[in-house]
């Protein structure tokens, strides 16, 4: 395929492209193209190839490169001509569809800038209003915002925040799933954890982890289609699981406490997610299913949760990324582990405690949940809490390509944006800071000191259109004595950090529990907003009026 003749073909996949899906599987089919245009002299088992099928494209370029270097006899030189060219080919597929994805977003992120926004529906996170502010973060997929009280897992249309189906006899409450008595049959009664596990969407089915009666924990996957109307698919329950690594085939039913211990994480193949026994001091278990039908693919040994002071620094909070061909794990205690998808521990990297984790000080002991970590740029972000700053390594073979540390805590990583990484820091006196991190070598790039406010993170932000979202809480500098706290949205350009509009003022539901402070949850998702502020759910959107 001629140069101008791919260039044109890449331009009418763009255009078609309607969603991320689409356009990563519009490039992978590219990738591929590029491949069949040139086959190798001699046809070997292009593992590369079928690596940008899938668009595993960090990982292509790793097969071909061995693949060349591992050529040898008389056609050698011409094996590794071939294999050199298609990891240039795909890398300039790569940057193509990066510019047009930044290009896309900057175009989408004007909207954000408008001086008013509607608010378009509001509702409550649950059906106990004593209860209510205890939610997870919420995810948005499918027109549909989900998210989990621990007790079950909830849905609201993001048009109308409204449920999405009919209720029928058996339903207690008609935004709550899985539907239908027998699905609902020992769910816990009583007050749920403050912080739940975060549910997980991928192609149209809901994950999440609740807790039944007697504690008894179960992932559930749901079918969140309209024709489905969140039937249960398939549920473990965390106690029938057998602990081969730990003690042969015995169920962890007769070990003392086998638990459930983050959010789950999943793509059309595996739903993977870390467990914790109690019986061996906290050891952790990475446990891996089958998304079809939920059957146990692997169970793995994955270390102590334990971190050198004593304490788990994540617990309940755990979340395993996946990176292509690797399945990453940071203990928080010590470790971050690389499997690969077949269960197989391919590498540990030790992360160096912090001294203040030494020194075992509770001043410097963290209470927010553990950030999740990212895959960007064949690069795996994470901020162990047993440890300070960010590191950046090689999912593939487990190196330390780069670390950032600072005096003050990593609070929160956002996720990526572009070739940058979003992260919130906190320092003594609770002053967060919004900073951006190049995710090629680690420098800080941008940052959002504010010279007119003191301002506290009040929960974890999100990125989409290029712009940041990141509720905080402020008070004027200097103030003497400590007035009412405001709740503000930040609108932030991800490049610059820059704000796109006068920040949000938010206002905050009068419950009980002065805990509920503290449960401010933000997603964004087609030009909508939807901001959680102690168990009230309120949905905005960006008038189309001109930026300000």
């Amino acid at each position: 395929m001629p140069l101008d003749a791919r260039t044109q073909s890449l331009s009418a996949y763009f255009s078609a492209a309607k969603s991320g899906l689409q356009l990563r599987r519009c490039v992978a089919g590219l990738a591929l193209a590029c491949v069949a245009a040139a086959p190798p002299p001699t046809p070997p088992a292009d593992a590369g190839g079928v690596a940008a099928e899938r668009g595993w494209f960090g990982l292509a370029r790793d097969c071909w490169r061995e693949a060349s270097e591992a050529a040898t006899g008389e056609k050698s030189t011409e094996v590794q001509r071939h294999m050199a060219d298609q990891g240039a080919r795909l890398e300039a597929l790569v940057q193509e569809t990066r510019h047009h994805a930044a290009a896309r977003e900057a175009e989408a992120g004007h909207a954000w800038a408008a001086s008013t926004w509607t608010q378009r529906w509001q509702t409550q996170t649950g059906s106990d209003p004593c209860h209510a502010a205890c939610f997870s973060r919420i995810t948005i997929g499918g027109g549909l915002v989900f998210w989990n009280t621990d007790r079950a897992a909830h849905a609201v249309t993001l048009a109308t925040g409204k449920p999405p189906w009919q209720a029928t006899a058996t339903d207690h409450n008609t935004t709550v799933f899985p539907r239908g008595a027998a699905a609902r049959k020992g769910i816990q009664a009583g007050q749920p954890p403050f912080h739940p596990s975060a549910p997980e969407l991928v192609g149209g089915r809901g994950y999440a982890v609740l807790t039944f009666e007697g504690n008894r924990q179960r992932l559930v996957c749901l079918d969140l289609s309209a024709a489905a109307q969140g039937r249960l698919v398939w549920a473990v329950d965390a106690a029938t699981i057998l602990l081969d690594p730990l003690a042969g085939s015995r169920p962890a039913a007769s070990a003392e406490g086998v638990r459930f211990d983050g959010q789950p994480a999943a793509d059309d193949e595996l739903c993977v997610v870390v467990m914790q026994a109690d019986r061996v001091r906290g050891g952790l278990l990475l446990a891996a299913f089958d998304a079809r039908d939920g059957a146990l693919r692997w169970l793995r040994p994955a270390g102590p949760s334990l971190a050198v002071d004593g304490l788990d620094h994540a617990r309940g909070h755990r979340r395993a990324c996946l990176a292509q061909d690797r399945i990453l794990l940071a203990t928080h205690a010590g470790t971050i582990q690389g499997f690969d998808r077949t269960g197989t521990l391919v590498w540990t990297t030790a992360s160096p405690p912090f001294p203040k984790a030494v020194a075992a000080d509770s001043s410097t002991i963290r209470s927010t949940p553990a950030p999740p970590a990212f895959f960007a740029f064949d690069r795996v972000l994470v901020a162990p809490r047993d440890m300070t700053g960010v590191v950046a390594l090689d999912p593939r073979r487990g190196g330390i390509l780069w670390r950032w540390t600072d005096d003050d805590d990593v609070a929160d990583v956002l996720g990526p944006a572009g070739d940058g990484l979003m992260i919130a820091t906190q320092s003594r006196d609770g002053t967060a800071v919004l900073r951006r991190l190049s995710i090629v070598d680690g420098r800080e790039t941008a940052r959002s000191d504010d010279t007119d406010t003191a301002v506290h993170a009040a929960g974890p932000g999100t990125i989409a259109d290029g712009t940041v979202f990141w509720p905080v809480g402020s008070q004027p500098l200097g103030q003497a004595v400590p007035g009412p706290d405001a709740l503000l949205l930040e609108v932030l350009d991800t490049a610059t950090l820059v704000r796109r509009r006068k920040p949000l003022a938010c206002s905050r539901p009068d419950l009980q529990s002065d805990d509920s402070r503290d449960a401010v949850f933000v997603a964004v998702a087609d030009g909508s907003l939807v901001l959680t502020v102690s168990g009230m759910m309120t949905c905005w959107r960006p008038s189309l009026a001109a930026p300000q």
